[in-house]
């Protein structure tokens, strides 16, 4: 009799371990797979950024102004996202990932 309330036990022991490795391994994956996302988003925005640089440069006849311009609103950019990246940044992304540990 003792030997089945232990053989139950281990096999729940094993479950639960099976079932935090089945959860983590999820976590991970939706990460991993979250920032490839975002690189592959980060290559085509800069890519898009210096076309609207070259744009705004032709269109003004003078590609330094254009590229200056552009700077500029990365700069003020980047200052916006330094000064809200709690609310813009960190937040959202622990948000996601507690609600994909939950979820699985």
């Amino acid at each position: 009799m003792f030997d089945n309330i232990k053989d139950i036990y281990t096999a729940k022991l094993e479950l639960a371990k099976l079932e935090g490795v089945d959860s983590v391994s999820n976590l991970l994956a939706k990460t991993l797979s979250i920032v490839i996302q975002i690189l592959a988003a980060t290559v085509s925005f800069i890519t898009v950024l210096i076309l609207c640089a070259i744009a705004l440069g032709y269109l003004l006849d003078n590609y330094m102004v254009g590229i200056i311009i552009f700077c500029g609103v990365l700069i003020v950019l980047s200052l916006g996202a330094i000064f809200f990246r709690d609310q813009i940044i960190e937040k959202p992304i622990k948000n996601l990932l507690i609600k994909s540990f939950y979820e699985s």
